[in-house]
């Protein structure tokens, strides 16, 4: 297997993340190719590798018939998200009864970061009204600090801070708890957590391990989750089951 990582225009793996996977891929002996142009990888199979930003990433399976689609939020873990949590387009969200305040974010891709919405002009600069693109919408809670936890055939690799002040501490044995409660959990993803002003341990989102950011994580394992979901989508072997 070749691993193709996503480069710069200078030749470097095109951010930190594209680093530890090089890293981690070398380290077990994987032959390592950057590319900096997706028409670079037209004659690339899935056999092989690809690690990249989202959109590039997705846009290599998607050209060979695989589709991904975003988990954000699975069912399965409802109730540890600690708030109602609902899809609309941008003219709902305009015209709702409601008008306490939304966390809003976008359901496909990272079209813009997540903010409070209390009116339209909070809009400015994000998503306009003519776009009328999906997003999730959320009760507004305070979340005092948030870690990503990887997780990687149903164990958890590392759990990672990565926003908020320090001192704070998740529960453990909750967090143990989501991870059991994620049945249909892909290969590889990785919880991002929560504790919030009442010390609740919640989900803050779930993201996919196909394209993941490593926040710190080693890149040995980081190298092992990426190809764990990588050979599941493919429906390959996983070299890096070891």
């Amino acid at each position: 297997m070749k691993v193709y990582i996503q480069a710069d225009k200078r030749g470097m793996p095109y951010n930190v993340n594209a680093y530890c996977a090089m890293q981690g891929f070398e380290q077990m002996g994987f032959e390592t190719l950057l590319f900096s142009e997706t028409e670079e990888l037209k004659r690339v199979s899935t056999e092989d590798m690809v690690v990249g930003g989202v959109g590039v990433v997705k846009g290599f399976l998607k050209n060979r018939k695989i589709w991904v689609e975003d988990i954000d939020y699975p069912k399965e873990l409802q109730s540890y998200y600690k708030r109602k949590i609902v899809s609309l387009t941008v003219s709902q969200l305009l015209h709702r009864d409601n008008n306490k305040p939304v966390f809003v974010k976008p359901k496909e891709g990272k079209q813009f970061n997540g903010f409070v919405y209390q009116s339209e002009r909070d809009l400015i600069g994000r998503i306009t009204p003519k776009q009328n693109a999906i997003i999730y919408c959320s009760e507004v809670l305070t979340i005092e600090e948030e870690w990503r936890c990887f997780v990687r055939y149903g164990e958890i690799l590392d759990i990672r801070r990565y926003k908020g002040k320090l001192g704070l501490c998740y529960d453990m044995e909750m967090v143990q708890q989501m991870v059991a409660q994620y049945k249909q959990a892909p290969a590889g993803y990785a919880l991002d957590i929560g504790v919030t002003k009442q010390k609740d341990t919640i989900i803050v989102e779930v993201n996919d391990g196909y394209s993941l950011g490593s926040y710190g994580l080693d890149p040995l394992l980081y190298a092992k989750l990426l190809s764990a979901r990588w050979a599941e989508l493919t429906q390959g072997e996983d070299m890096c089951k070891f």
